[in-house]
């Protein structure tokens, strides 16, 4: 007639619980443009686990690709290439991409023109420094696509 006392002693922790389940997110689409091949494959890698990346060989590769395909979150683009750089392609998406010439990342090695210069100040596009570490174009990139 008193009732009944149950005592529970629960674990904090013990290894066997189911890991979070990760808050639903999409994936970003991210377009590197670079003339060099073993930048674009190393930027590659480090960002598979958390974007979807394409990758362009040059300004040039990159309009090509941008006129069949514009769905792209973000682009990261060396400023100063032989041909096509930075700029020229910057001024292509003004033109025909208006949205995406806003969500453009410029990565450059530090040595330009004084009219690179002058544009990087003009457009007020993000830079990050090459050599740039995986944490700062994660934040940059991140930073780009959320507006």
């Amino acid at each position: 007639g008193g009732g009944s006392l149950f005592r529970v002693r629960l674990p904090v922790d013990n290894g066997l619980a189911p890991p979070p389940t990760p808050s639903p997110t999409r994936r970003g689409r991210l377009l590197v443009i670079d003339d060099e091949p073993l930048l674009l494959e190393l930027v590659r890698e480090m960002l598979a686990d958390r974007w979807d990346v394409e990758v362009a060989a040059g300004g040039a590769e990159a309009l090509a690709l941008l006129d069949r395909d514009r769905s792209f979150d973000v682009l990261v683009c060396d400023l100063m290439m032989p041909g096509t750089d930075g700029m020229a392609v910057h001024a292509w998406l003004v033109r025909h991409e208006p949205v995406l010439a806003r969500r453009m990342v410029i990565a450059t090695g530090g040595a330009f023109t004084d009219r690179a210069d002058r544009w990087l100040r003009e457009t007020g596009l993000p830079v990050i420094g090459k050599p740039f570490a995986a944490a700062v174009l994660l934040r940059t990139c991140a930073q780009v696509m959320a507006g």
